[in-house]
């Protein structure tokens, strides 16, 4: 059985856009495809779902198969 540590990182950064923040956060949150073409699940990905709440998940959803979760 091999055991994971799980490590917190922190990021930040300062963007501008042209855009409303509902927008901004729609895109990051809902369309991530549309931006970030990268996937561990190649053509099984679904969807990349970001869960929009504190503690949220950040996964591939791989339809029948188990996705990836990349984040929490």
């Amino acid at each position: 059985m091999l055991l994971y540590q799980i490590h917190t990182v922190r990021i930040a950064c300062e963007l501008r856009f042209a855009a409303s923040p509902e927008q901004v956060f729609d895109a990051l949150t809902r369309r991530v495809r549309d931006w970030f073409p990268y996937t561990y699940g190649g053509d099984r990905v679904r969807a990349v779902v970001v869960e929009p709440q504190v503690g949220g998940q950040h996964y591939e959803d791989w339809g029948t198969a188990p996705g990836t979760c990349t984040g929490r």
